[in-house]
């Protein structure tokens, strides 16, 4: 379980990543664009970010090196994980995505 004030890394799969939603964003520098037919991979700088985040969008998605954009967190695509990188236990609600998996 998680204690108050304990330091946690976020974690969230490129293709969870959305761009057409508000709260829960983050505002990142594409350093990176690779178009790959069926997807374009975003990499992205962010203020306090450990390393790159990498994001997956539409194929047609236009985003250029350089830009900065605003990227959406979706809470229940989110995993948390302890310092040892030992994931904490996902709560899912009947509202989930996940739940309906």
């Amino acid at each position: 379980s998680a204690i108050v004030d304990t330091h946690v890394t976020v974690g969230i799969r490129p293709e969870h990543w959305a761009f057409d939603a508000t709260g829960n964003t983050l505002l990142g520098e594409v350093i990176a664009v690779e178009h790959l037919g069926e997807a374009t991979v975003l990499y992205l700088q962010a203020p306090g970010a450990i390393d790159h985040l990498v994001v997956r969008a539409d194929p047609e998605h236009e985003a250029k090196v350089g830009e900065r954009i605003s990227v959406h967190l979706p809470p229940d695509r989110c995993y948390l994980f302890n310092d040892a990188g030992v994931a904490f236990r996902r709560v899912r609600t009947a509202k989930s995505p996940m739940a309906r998996q």
